[in-house]
This record gives structure tokens, C-alpha cells and sequence, in this order.
């Protein structure tokens, strides 16, 4: 096929000018520079050239056609290839986006774009700020300047003072789940105690010695295991918020929403458990020892965990250890996420004459195995809770090993209750193309059944909806 015949595309023109200088490389010094430019392109009309044919490239073409680009794509391969992405193959039938059947060749660069740009502006460089080694910038798209250094400023002070260094010192688990505000006040010696702590924790079992009781020693503190609901700082129970406002000690799950740790008091100590593969048993035992401790110097502690305690969250296994030290633990209800999530995606688990019975399941097992899947019932309204990161593998169990039907309507619900709430309707045929292009965004769950369409049909192979 050729490439369809689309306005030409943008190509800045150059120029080479040969001049001999001759330069003390002693002299030469590094200059400072501030972080790059953010720029809004406007796109319209445009030509987007996309080389491959696998879920990012199909990203890549919804975001082009998003701001009004036209997207090409450019592979080899034929469409009825398993290598071509289910949601590119659709846009190009479509004729939404233009294909070039062939490998890419770099003369592809003058041949499908614009020769010279003339006097078109393609860049606009939006109202930015910096601080460290962040940017944020906003743009009114040439409507209001004025305006957006407004808005830029009502953003800003939205921020913690001095978010721009957080960029700085990150680490992936601790920048993708701790708080804004303890992001902004770690330093140089907490990441440098970070480091010695998880590599005392992968490389030496954690000793129990010290969480031996003996029986005059009797713990001086209390601890309850709590229940933070879905996400909503409003979802938490009364008895739940007020344990967590009186605590000295917050032994929190890395999952447990980023909005509920900001109302951990400043004078609470929060340790967030640092539980990542191949630590999951020794972050674990980590965690309940530092409870023990704490209870032993008198504390109060609290034991945070995401939605309900009791709902895959390990909370007996906690009340049994602590149980075993001679401990009375309290344990408070959270609103489940498995049953609260549907409800913020308008999906009625149960419902006349479509589904009247909810199967709640795990999509990790013990140690990372996965768990067997569930026998298909029409009737059935299906929760998996920890299963987005291996959604291929489970959608696969479910057809080809338990006969489901492709054609059964499910969804995934990521972050539900926040904000940036968003729910992903499809089938079992086309959920995990649609995951790979639009990507993650954990915490999630999987819903499968029936019931996901009561309210709201999917027209296509899949939709995305955005927010609460």
C-alpha cells in the first residue's frame, strides 16, 4: 500500500556553514543550565509518522488523533498479523490512520512530510515553573496568557514548597507510593538509611529474637488494624479516622492511596511497608515487628491496610501473630473496594435477572503463584482484586482453560473513588489489547460478568471513561 495523501508534514529546513576556530579545551567549562522547555505543538493537520505495529505504536496513534493529527504507520508486517496491535489494526481499516506496508526507510523522513515550514509556528512555548528539577507548565493554547500565568500560579501553590527537589531524590517505590508532602522532606541521610535498610532486608532473614515475649514482659501499647476503604478520604469510617488521627506509629501498605496517608498526623511516625518482588515474606515480617516494638515502648500503633482487612488483605494472618506475642489487636471494617468499585463504575453487582450471586477472587496467590480461575456462571458477577499486572494470563485461564464466552462483558476500575478515577468496559476478547494501550494505572481490580453492562453498553471494542 502507499501512504495515503495527507498534507505534507513539518520538516524544519538546514543550513551548514564551515568556520576553523581554534579552542583551549582548559578553558572550556560546563554551563548550568535550567530544565528543558515545555512546548504545546499545535497539531492539527499535521503528519505523524509511527514506525511498528505493537500496542505503543497504537498509543501513539490515539494521542496523535487526540490533537487533530493525522498519524502513518509504517511495518511490514500484514494486518492479519498476530503482531498488529487489535486497536491499530481497527483504526486503519477505519481509515483513521494511513499505512505504509513496508520496512522504514530513512528517506520515509523527506518523502511523507512537509519540505519547508515557510513562516508556520510550530512551537508555543507554555507559562512554565521550575523548582529543582521539575517543571509545570500550562498552556491556553494562545487564548489568554494572562491567564495562564494565573493558573500556573493557583497550581503551583497547590504543590508542597519545594515538590521540584522531590524529582531529585526518587526512588521507584517510594516516588510512586509515598505522600507528596514526605517526598518534599526526605533528605540526603533518609535515602541513604533506605539503601542500608532494604539491603539488610534482601540479603539477612529478618531475626524474630527480638519479638520473642517473655511472659512477665507485657506490652505497654495498643494496636488496631484498619481498613482504609477504596481511596476516598470520606470512605473511611468514623472509627478508622479517628485511630489514625491518635496513632504514634502508622504501619502502612504501599498500596494504601496516597490521599488517605496525607491525613497521617506530622507528629505520627508513618512507615510505609516496602514490600516489593522477591521481599514481599521479609517486608512483611518487618512490618509486624515494628508493630511489637512500638507496642512494647507504650505506643499506639495502627496497622493500615487498603480497603477491608479481612478482604485479601491478610489481616487474620496479623491478628494471629500478634495474638501469639500475647497482643490484643483491634480490628476496624474498611468499605471493600471489591464491592465499592463496581458501585463508582455504575456496575450493579447483583441485579433481576442478570447476575444474582458476586464471586470475590484473587488474581496473586501465595508467593506470586497464580490461583486457580473460577468455573464460568452466567448468573455470576466476578471480582478479581490483585490481578491487573498478569490480566493476559488470567483472561486466557478463563477462556481457553474455563470455557468462558469472549463475548462476556467486564471491565477494569483503576484508582475508583478518587479523582483520577478511570474505567476501562470491554469483553474478555479485547480487555487486554485495551490495557496495553491506554496502560496502567494501579491500584486496580478486574470485574467480569454480565451485570458490567446494566447500565452502560460498550459501543465498540472498548471505552474509556475518565474521573468520577
Amino acid at each position: 500500500m502507499t501512504a495515503p495523501e495527507y498534507p505534507s508534514a513539518t520538516i524544519l529546513p538546514s543550513t551548514s556553514t564551515t568556520t576553523t576556530t581554534n579552542i583551549n579545551i582548559n578553558n572550556i567549562t560546563t554551563p548550568t543550565y535550567t530544565p528543558s522547555l515545555l512546548t504545546a505543538t499545535p497539531s492539527k493537520g499535521h503528519i505523524h509518522l509511527i514506525i511498528g505495529c505493537n500496542a505503543l505504536a497504537s498509543a501513539r496513534c490515539t494521542r496523535s488523533l487526540e490533537v487533530g493529527a493525522l498519524p502513518t504507520v509504517i511495518f511490514p508486517e500484514t494486518l492479519d498479523s498476530e503482531e498488529v496491535h487489535l486497536g491499530l489494526k481497527k483504526r486503519i481499516e477505519d481509515g483513521e490512520v494511513g499505512f505504509v506496508n513496508r520496512v522504514f526507510e530513512v528517506m520515509d523522513l523527506k518523502t511523507l512530510g512537509r519540505e519547508e515550514v515557510e513562516h508556520f509556528v510550530d512551537a508555543v512555548f507554555v507559562t512554565a515553573g521550575y523548582g529543582g528539577g521539575g517543571v509545570d507548565g500550562i498552556t491556553t493554547s494562545g487564548m489568554g496568557c494572562k491567564l495562564a500565568s494565573r493558573l500556573r500560579r493557583t497550581v503551583a501553590s497547590a504543590l508542597p514548597a519545594g515538590i521540584g527537589g522531590a524529582c531529585e531524590r526518587w526512588l521507584s517505590q517510594i516516588c510512586e507510593y509515598w505522600p507528596l508532602q514526605k517526598l518534599v522532606d526526605l533528605t540526603e541521610e533518609d535515602i541513604n538509611n533506605l539503601f542500608d535498610e532494604y539491603s539488610t532486608s534482601t540479603s539477612t532473614p529478618l531475626s524474630t529474637s527480638s519479638t520473642q515475649q517473655t511472659e512477665t514482659e507485657k506490652p505497654k501499647g495498643t494496636i488496631s488494624l484498619i481498613g482504609s476503604g477504596p481511596g476516598n478520604p470520606s470512605l473511611l469510617t468514623k472509627a478508622s479516622l479517628d485511630a489514625l488521627l491518635s496513632a504514634d506509629l502508622i504501619l502502612a501498605d504501599k498500596l494504601v492511596p496516597s490521599q488517605i496517608l496525607s491525613l497521617v498526623p506530622r507528629r505520627s511516625t508513618l512507615f510505609i511497608a516496602r514490600k516489593f518482588p522477591g521481599n514481599a515474606e521479609a517486608a512483611q515480617l518487618e512490618l509486624l515487628e515494628k508493630g511489637l516494638e512500638a507496642i512494647q515502648r507504650g505506643q499506639k500503633v495502627v496497622r493500615l491496610k487498603q480497603g477491608d482487612p479481612y478482604i485479601y488483605g491478610r489481616g487474620a494472618e496479623e491478628y494471629q501473630w500478634f495474638e501469639k506475642m500475647g497482643v490484643k489487636i483491634e480490628v476496624l471494617p474498611g468499605i471493600t473496594s471489591a464491592l465499592s468499585a463496581p458501585l463508582y463504575a455504575a456496575i450493579p453487582s447483583t441485579h433481576r435477572a442478570v447476575a444474582d450471586q458476586i464471586l470475590i477472587c484473587t488474581g496473586t496467590g501465595r508467593k506470586g503463584v497464580p490461583p486457580d480461575p473460577p468455573v464460568y456462571v452466567k448468573s455470576q458477577t466476578t471480582v478479581f482484586l490483585m490481578a491487573c499486572h498478569r490480566l493476559a494470563s488470567l483472561v486466557d485461564g478463563l477462556v481457553k482453560t474455563k470455557g468462558w464466552p469472549e463475548e462476556v462483558p467486564c471491565a477494569v476500575i483503576e484508582r475508583a473513588s478518587c479523582e483520577d478515577q478511570r474505567v476501562v468496559r470491554s469483553t474478555l476478547k479485547n480487555i487486554v489489547a485495551a490495557i496495553e494501550e491506554v496502560g496502567s494505572r494501579p491500584p486496580g481490580l478486574f470485574v467480569v460478568g454480565w451485570a458490567c453492562e446494566v447500565l452502560k453498553k460498550v459501543d465498540g471494542a472498548w471505552s474509556v471513561e475518565e474521573g468520577l
